[in-house]
């Protein structure tokens, strides 16, 4: 394979190159993806729909690693792909890697639309524990992000001076009362200290069952804690509750 991606390369014929992204065998589209990933040719995207999930998980994979710029805007479009699917059940590890990577484009892209779509994958059960909490942790940065791709850990800072605050706080106020009452603990507890971070009114009623009772973790109600706390009216109640129980992580 190697060899024939060197020599596709060397052929230096983008549009021979193109055509054979239409060949039948595998093998071929493959080495042609293979070969414009060395050219860092944003030509990559069209291997994205690919019927073959681990060559267009490969192309995925080119164009956010590298990364390849222009060809961001169609990985990004390939969350769509995956939120109008009613026929798939369940992610094969070539969806999670596109998957994850079209989310990292989208927090890069950093629109309203694509905050919207990284919510809508938090809330979607469908998706796993892992992908859910990485599109909350996405959104929890939207508006500061980290210098890091949340991929692979490169240098790779995100200008968000131009970024909608307020749209962002309308998807997370959308998103993250429901989050917080989530099945998946884990992901409600995450959501219930973003909550509390942010100002996002939750379910008080819930809130203080969650703080009182001792089967809780204690992330978790320390996370209730701090949003209740926030209100003056019940602050004394709360730390009543916190101050005498026995969990010592909430005094």
């Amino acid at each position: 394979l190697h060899s024939g991606v060197m020599a596709l390369t060397w052929l230096d014929d983008r549009a021979a190159l193109l055509e054979l992204s239409r060949d039948e065998f595998p093998a071929v589209r493959l080495a042609v993806l293979l070969a414009l990933r060395r050219m860092q040719d944003p030509a990559v995207e069209v291997f994205l729909e690919d019927p073959d999930p681990r060559i267009a998980a490969e192309a995925a994979r080119a164009i956010n690693d590298l990364p390849i710029d222009d060809a961001m805007p169609a990985l990004v479009d390939r969350i769509e792909g995956f939120r109008t699917d009613s026929t798939m059940n369940e992610l094969t590890a070539a969806d999670r890697a596109i998957l994850w990577r079209a989310m990292h484009a989208a927090f890069r892209s950093g629109g309203n639309d694509d905050a919207s779509a990284l919510a809508d994958i938090a809330l979607n059960p469908r998706y796993g524990t892992a992908l859910r909490q990485d599109a909350l942790a996405a959104l929890s940065e939207w508006m500061d992000p980290s210098v890091r791709d949340r991929v692979n850990g490169a240098h790779r800072p995100v200008d968000a001076s131009m970024r909608d605050e307020s749209g962002c706080r309308g998807v997370l106020g959308r998103a993250i009362p429901r989050l917080a009452m989530d099945e998946d603990a884990a992901l409600a507890t995450s959501a219930r200290e973003l909550a509390a971070r942010e100002g996002i009114a939750l379910d008080d009623t819930m809130l203080m069952a969650n703080l009182s009772d001792p089967a809780a973790s204690s992330r978790d109600r320390i996370a209730s804690l701090r949003h209740l706390h926030r209100d003056e009216a019940r602050r004394a109640a709360v730390l009543d509750v916190a101050l005498n129980d026995a969990d010592a992580n909430l005094h």
